[in-house]
């Protein structure tokens, strides 16, 4: 899985880096990002869906500060979001986990 990785700066320098190795979206996160989404058009109705930025990072990174949070840039959290995503939709590709298939599931 890849390495996810948040730099938080501080006066325009690096004062602390979090980093996990992949992640597995939680399916209220995704139906978040659809709301988002859907509300793309109305700016009042899609900046009132931004609230579920926190608990994604805090869920991602389980040491980061509310501190820290309030620090990362936008760019960086929708980043996340994508990279995130991108490794959730692979995993999703890639068919039932060998577990599963042991299991006899599909």
């Amino acid at each position: 899985m890849p390495r996810l990785t948040l730099d938080i700066t501080e006066g325009g320098k690096v004062a602390r880096t979090y980093s996990v190795d992949g992640y597995d979206i939680a399916f209220g996160t995704l139906m978040d990002l659809i709301g988002l989404a859907e509300g793309a058009d109305d700016p009042g109705k899609a900046f009132s869906q931004l609230g579920f930025i926190k608990p994604f990072l805090a869920d991602l990174f389980p040491d980061i500060t509310d501190e820290d949070i309030r620090r990362v840039r936008v760019s960086d959290a929708f980043r996340l979001l994508e990279e995130a995503m991108a490794v959730a939709l692979e995993g999703i590709g890639r068919g039932p986990s060998p577990k599963a298939a042991r299991k006899g599931r599909k």
